[in-house]
């Protein structure tokens, strides 16, 4: 279920998505002032001093992708981790399978999965 749509200044986006065993975020902003947008995902976990958010994958995409592409990405991730999610898929199996298909496809130039 997708959740909670956050917009923030120079075009940034966060998004939380509820799957059936996982909540996570993705995050979609700038890493400087002149720097074009790349995206973040973070998994929610409990750890012993409470809830924290752990960053799992980090998507730099290509120069050729404009803004608005950017943003369109971050709505597809959005779209595949619901879906996917609801399905009972297990959420390091989605990120990677997202990771790979960006730099499959060209997206990406660098997509970087911990989990």
């Amino acid at each position: 279920m997708i959740g909670k749509v956050s917009n923030f200044p120079f075009g940034g986006r966060m998004t939380t998505v509820y799957g059936r065993s996982f909540e996570c975020w993705v995050s979609t902003a700038k890493e400087g002032i002149l720097e074009p947008l790349s995206t973040m995902l973070l998994e929610a976990l409990e750890g012993p001093s409470g809830p924290y958010r752990r960053p799992c994958a980090k998507i730099i995409y290509t120069q050729s992708l404009s803004s608005a592409d950017r943003l369109n990405m971050h709505e597809f991730i959005v779209r595949v981790m619901d879906q996917e999610g609801e399905a009972g898929a297990e959420f390091g199996d989605i990120v990677a399978g997202i990771c790979d298909d960006f730099r499959k496809r060209g997206v990406a130039a660098e997509a970087m999965h911990l989990v």
